[in-house]
């Protein structure tokens, strides 16, 4: 299904009406038994029991990936439970991070300005690796905080810049550029 957009443009003599369909992104829609994709961000092997399905998972180390059922996810939202807001583990889908309101809006402000600031501030290779583990909504603060810190010239590294700008898909070049002038 489309969502419907109509603008007006102007030409010499006449206004016409022009109709542009931009494409609406359907929920998912979660079964019970879905496996959805987490990554640990606890050093050493994690355990996560399931108490509704009965699976124990299992993650090796920092950053390490494994699948957890949908209603296993969702009895540790409704427990609170430290594994996913301490956080012990991250959940990368999307779709599910939106569907639970206090999920998201906790991976949306788990993350300080100070502690994302010190990814800034990591060897190249270490800030990858830390912002690859971030949810969505710190990468997006954390993409705030980096256009705010080269417009305060705080960035000096034009490779860090480069690599954010990657990262981001943002040409952070044209920005410095711009209020350079």
């Amino acid at each position: 299904m489309a969502r419907t957009k109509i603008t007006k443009t102007e030409t010499t003599d006449e206004v016409k009406d022009q109709i542009i369909e931009e494409p609406v992104k359907q929920k998912r829609k979660f079964n019970q038994e879905d496996l959805i994709e987490c990554h640990s961000v606890t050093i050493g092997k994690l355990f996560v029991p399931g108490s509704k399905s009965g699976n124990m998972y299992r993650f090796e180390d920092y950053g390490s990936m494994d699948e957890i059922e949908y209603r296993d996810l969702v009895a540790l939202i409704r427990a609170n439970s430290s594994y996913l807001f301490h956080p012990y583990l991250i959940v990368d889908d999307d779709d599910f991070v939106e569907e639970f309101s206090s999920l998201s809006k906790f991976y949306k402000e788990a993350y300080t300005m100070h502690d994302l600031e010190k990814i800034i501030d990591m060897d190249e290779q270490d800030m990858l690796a830390a912002i690859e583990v971030l949810p969505k909504g710190a990468k997006e603060n954390l993409k705030n905080i980096v256009v705010n810190k080269i417009l305060n010239r705080s960035i000096d590294s034009v490779r860090k810049i480069q690599m954010f700008g990657e990262l981001f898909e943002i040409d952070f070049n044209l920005i410095s550029v711009l209020f350079n002038k």
